[in-house]
């Protein structure tokens, strides 16, 4: 009688731990469930906001091509219409013709004024501001920034391959400050 209770518990706690197992994962499907739908709602959102950016830079193309935001950014826009360059190129440095230069400093400036108007406003943004300046000190490592992607194949000014020489010491590599 003992070996047929000792059976009977041993099945009790098989049945009680297949019952936590189902829901288990029940649970698990509820988190793939909810997960998914999470997802699919951001693929909508960014599609979205990717049909926005690509409106806004189809704008501020014609914009720069009628001239309406000044002769430099008309004759970049120019140059990237006839492949002359790529935005890879532009903004990582490798492009290094005066309309290339211009555009950096243009979008430099402004970002300044953004970040100077933003710390106004945030105070705890202008202290960790403040404490990156004071503790980045002269001979501090240099801080790369990865270079943009890059139709393959191109050349940024004829002279050089857009991809660095794997052989370049980091600090001599486009996209390093």
């Amino acid at each position: 009688m003992s070996e047929d209770r000792a059976l009977e518990d041993a099945l009790f706690q098989a049945q009680a731990s297949l019952r936590q197992q189902e829901d288990d994962i029940a649970e698990i499907l509820k988190g793939v469930a909810e997960a998914k739908e999470l997802m699919a709602r951001a693929r909508v959102e960014l599609d979205a906001e990717a049909a926005e950016s690509k409106e806004e830079r189809e704008e501020e193309e014609r914009e720069a091509r009628s001239g309406a935001l000044g002769g430099d950014r008309r004759a970049l826009q120019r140059r990237l219409d006839r492949e002359e360059t790529h935005w890879a190129d532009v903004m990582s440095g490798r492009d290094e013709h005066p309309t290339a230069v211009a555009y950096r400093k243009q979008l430099g400036d402004m970002m300044q004024t953004v970040v100077e108007q933003e710390s106004e406003k945030d105070p705890s943004l202008r202290e960790g501001l403040e404490n990156m300046a004071r503790y980045t000190e002269p001979g501090d490592p240099r801080v790369h920034v990865p270079d943009w992607p890059a139709p393959p194949d191109a050349v940024s000014d004829g002279r050089r391959p857009i991809r660095p020489d794997a052989g370049d010491p980091p600090s001599q590599r486009p996209g390093t400050w």
